[in-house]
């Protein structure tokens, strides 16, 4: 084993040299992430804490790069601690009751970044495993062998950290590594796993074993590349079950290895096992036992009475038509459910899809067959009762179990598979199906419908052609043809009106920068606020306005900032009352440019009213002195202290303030949708019907929810007396307003404060939209271990 042992040197020496680019990536990341969350943070508080913890991280960067490698080497090669028979390993718990609070808290951390890493890096993780144990030369995989497992990692990181002012700060600190260290480990893993490849290591899988006076169990073994049958020495197709099993269990130790397969355990590690760490079984046959416990189950359904409980009738359904969609029951679904025999055919009868199941069995020849018929059923099973999925949906993944059992027997881990057509075709069709809300709406009742013709003709397919992928393929091709073409319409009119709101924000940006431009300018002292207000607000919206209309080909397209210097001389009276002449001639000029370059940025003219009535406060000075001039005849004199009455007076200079949300004209809102949602700036929102005081009251962290809000993500939206199913497709830069999509286009916007409303109220509750499938294998695979069913 001389060979053996250098090779795992190396690769513990490769692992430690990556081990100071991991700890680099990680520190840069929790700088980073620090310093982002004290930049969005709204509390003193929060601010400084997270600021002395940036600071403080900061002081150790070259020192830690410098002690990870060393102490990591150090770990690894202590190797994993073992209890000895007169000393025995004590409980968690136990360890835990004889240290002080820190080390609980450092315990605590390690674990749980330990088990953060786990799952992130758990298919990697599994064939490095399986070549550590094959290279160690141990005679089964033996995950805590593995000296660079993730635990290892994260202890060294807490070790490494441990010694900060503040007890909280390293937990803080992690938190912001552990991502970067996932995506870290996972590439050296797989590095590792190259290698050890590259040097011909074979990897050991796990099989299923008898245990001596027991049933079998799942446990690993090295296997070997199998050797080269020799022609003719097969099992042929006459051969009967019983035949080709007792053949087989003769070349296997013992003779039954199988016999007991009907009490496997199928639990967390015998799954993740076989969907996803690769582990074979299908060199091995199946024994007699297990054929006669198939047989038997056979022929119990078969002499079973054909009269199942009736399926739910669509009238019984109907009476939930009137509940607000988010709050109907959840109705069961399971692979035993009775399913509408006028849209499935037979396969809506339970019974005949478990003959289904039980006659594949009957035709198994090896146990990975047996096991992915037990996976898709399990799967099939877990995704039908996900409470995102409307009842329909979740019917249709159960009556097309039988194409999915068939495809297991020629592929047994297509479900391991994510790029294989007959698990992409699940996954697509649950994914789609959650951005429908109501099972009565006519846009899903069309949904609906479209897959229930695809996959009954999987299902009337032989057993031959629906075991070919690209069967599911060309099903899963002609629903995204469908898909498609119902989207590009939808698309066509959401990006117009994506477009329109990012205009309005870049125009905003644009029209902050005028107005801090314009607020330098010399001759604003004295002008009054309400005419600063205007150049700041309305009027560097105008010139905005135009220049990204001009595409950036002037500076001053259309003049704009010639009116800002007519308009504040015009309202200075020491100035217009030595040169009334000159305003005379300026102010039908003026006035004109002010109102159409108003009417060109969308402002209705009613919006401008106050600040044109204030205008000619400001201006009337001078037309009531050439008015007297022409009645009289005479030179100038002082004007009359009435005409002083209600005129705006003279100002210092004011600075402007930046936009919290874009200013948007009329059309630009009702075309984003903004017409529900504004009211309730201003007005209580309607309750919808289904809003008990009860849940109005429930305690919710507003803040928290908009701050996860990311374009891309879906929501239930109540909007005109209904509850839509809605994505959010654009939120502004400084998360003010948020614009969310609905089916056919229609758009819903609303400023921070209306999306603070509706979620306080209830009325919009954002919807979990993860994987159907991989969520059904993670939740299978933490299930307590059950028996396989015949």
């Amino acid at each position: 084993m001389p060979a053996q042992a250098d090779l795992f040197r190396q690769c513990v020496d490769e692992a430690v040299q990556a081990s100071s680019r991991l700890i680099a990536c990680c520190f840069d990341a929790a700088v980073t992430a620090l310093s982002e969350a004290e930049n969005h943070s709204t509390r003193a508080a929060e601010r400084r804490e997270l600021s002395d913890a940036l600071r403080e991280l900061l002081k150790h960067r070259a020192d830690w790069i410098d002690r990870y490698p060393r102490e990591l080497r150090t770990a690894v090669e202590a190797g994993p601690a073992r209890p000895t028979a007169a000393q025995p390993q004590p409980s968690r718990v136990d360890l835990l009751t004889l240290v002080n609070d820190d080390q609980v808290d450092r315990e605590i951390e390690a674990l749980r970044l330990s088990q953060l890493l786990q799952s992130v890096t758990a298919q990697p993780l599994g064939e490095l495993d399986a070549m550590v144990s094959s290279v160690l030369g141990l005679p089964a995989v033996r995950p805590e062998e593995n000296p660079l497992r993730p635990d290892v990692f994260a202890r060294v990181l807490r070790s490494v950290i441990a010694d900060a002012p503040q007890p909280g700060w390293p937990g803080l600190w992690i938190r912001h590594m552990a991502p970067t260290m996932g995506r870290e480990l996972e590439q050296l893993y797989r590095a590792l796993t190259q290698r050890l490849t590259q040097a011909n290591v074979h990897a050991a899988t796990y099989r299923i074993l008898p245990l001596r006076n027991g049933p079998a169990v799942a446990a690993g073994h090295v296997q070997p590349p199998p050797p080269r049958q020799a022609s003719g020495t097969g099992a042929t197709g006459s051969d009967r079950p019983a035949d080709a099993a007792a053949r087989s269990g003769s070349r296997m130790r013992g003779g039954s290895a199988w016999a007991d397969l009907q009490s496997t355990p199928m639990g967390d590690e015998l799954i993740q096992n076989f969907l996803v760490r690769g582990g074979r079984q299908d060199d091995v046959a199946l024994a007699p036992a297990y054929y006669a416990r198939v047989s038997t189950e056979l022929a119990r359904l078969e002499a079973a009475p054909v009269d199942e409980l009736p399926a739910a009738d669509a009238a019984g359904a109907q009476r939930y038509a009137r509940m607000p969609a988010v709050d109907r029951p959840l109705r069961p679904v399971s692979t035993d459910t009775t399913l509408s025999s006028g849209v499935w055919g037979e396969y809506g009868a339970s019974r005949q899809r478990s003959l289904v199941r039980a006659r594949l069995k009957q035709q198994a020849r090896h146990a990975d067959q047996v096991l992915g018929l037990e996976v898709v059923r399990k799967l099939v099973n877990q995704v039908a009762q996900d409470p995102r999925l409307l009842t329909p949906v979740r019917e249709s993944i159960v009556a097309l179990e039988p194409s999915l059992l068939r495809l297991a027997m020629v592929d047994p881990r297509f479900f391991g598979d994510e790029q294989h057509p007959g698990r992409r075709l699940v996954e697509r069709v649950a994914d789609r199906s959650l951005t429908f809300n109501d099972e009565f709406s006519s846009e899903f009742n069309a949904f609906s419908a479209s897959v229930a013709a695809s996959f009954n003709e999987l299902n009337a397919l032989s057993d031959a052609d629906v075991g070919d992928p690209d069967r599911f393929q060309s099903a899963l091709a002609e629903l995204e043809a469908s898909w498609a073409a119902q989207d590009q319409a939808e698309a066509v009119r959401r990006q117009a009106v994506l477009e329109a709101v990012r205009f309005a924000e870049q125009r905003q940006a644009q029209a902050d920068q005028i107005a801090w431009d314009l607020s330098q300018r010399g001759d604003l002292e004295g002008v009054p606020t309400i005419v600063q207000d205007f150049i700041y607000g309305p009027w560097s919206l105008v010139m905005a306005h135009a220049r990204l209309g001009d595409g950036g080909k002037q500076i001053d397209p259309g003049a704009h900032g010639g009116v800002v210097t007519d308009l504040l001389w015009s309202v200075k009276r020491n100035m217009t009352l030595r040169e009334p002449a000159r305003l005379i001639e300026l102010l039908p000029g003026l006035l004109g440019r002010l109102r159409t370059g108003l009417a060109a940025l969308g402002q209705a003219p009613q919006e401008a009213e106050s600040f044109f009535h204030a205008l000619e406060q400001l201006h009337r000075p001078v037309l009531r002195l050439r008015a007297k001039k022409r009645r009289e005849d005479s030179d100038f004199s002082p004007l009359e202290p009435e005409m002083d009455r209600g005129c705006p007076a003279p100002a210092p200079r004011q600075h402007p303030k930046s936009g919290q949300s874009p200013w948007m004209g009329q059309q630009e809102l009702d075309a984003a949708g903004f017409q529900d949602t504004l009211p309730s700036d201003h007005a209580q929102l309607e309750p919808a019907p289904d809003v008990s005081p009860g849940m109005r009251d429930a305690p919710m962290d507003v803040d928290a929810v908009i701050a996860g809000l990311r374009e891309g993500c879906w929501v239930d939206l109540y909007s005109r007396r209904h509850w839509l199913r809605a994505k959010l497709v654009w939120a502004s830069t400084k998360g003010t307003l948020f614009m969310f999509v609905s089916h056919g286009g229609q758009p819903h916007s609303m400023t921070r404060r209306s999306c603070e409303r509706l979620l306080r109220d209830r009325l919009l509750r954002p919807v979990q939209m993860h994987g159907a499938v991989s969520h059904a294998i993670d939740l299978l695979a933490q299930a307590q271990p059950e028996a396989l069913a015949a």
